[in-house]
């Protein structure tokens, strides 16, 4: 076989691997930037929405309120305080910042490889242990050490 045709050959292959690589960080990229998105929304909800009704509950207690006079009036302290209770709980037990940064982490790790793809001559062995390394790293961040 004339040696171009070896050339051609593994120029093909490693172009094929390339554009496999870019497809797969870019798949992943958007699913992480999406799965920040949602821990984002759910650890910020909860965090703010504890604060929010315990404070709540401190000023129904405080204020006077025709519309909530006697029963009422420490029925509704109650269940605000009970809400922030809940969602305080629902936000540690979930984990919901630990897996925020998780996913905001492996998004940026896939966005620098998407970088490095820019460049013809980068190693794709290199790219490719590195985007193990970062769904790994991703993983651990979302079922913790700990699993």
């Amino acid at each position: 076989m004339p040696e171009g045709a070896t050339t051609i050959s593994e120029d093909t292959r490693r172009s094929k691997w390339r554009g496999d690589l870019v497809a797969l960080i870019t798949q992943q990229e958007s699913r992480f930037r999406t799965g920040k998105a949602r821990w984002n929304f759910w650890y910020y909800s909860s965090m703010y929405g504890a604060v929010l009704f315990s404070a709540s509950s401190a000023l129904v207690l405080k204020l006077e309120m025709e519309w909530l006079k006697g029963d009422g009036q420490t029925d509704a302290a109650a269940l605000l305080a009970t809400l922030a209770a809940i969602l305080g709980t629902v936000s540690s037990t979930g984990n919901f910042e630990r897996r925020w940064r998780s996913s905001r982490q492996a998004r940026a790790t896939m966005q620098k490889l998407q970088a490095d793809l820019q460049n013809p001559d980068v190693d794709l062995a290199a790219v490719a242990k590195e985007y193990k390394r970062a769904i790994d790293a991703y993983q651990d961040g979302v079922v913790g050490n700990d699993a």
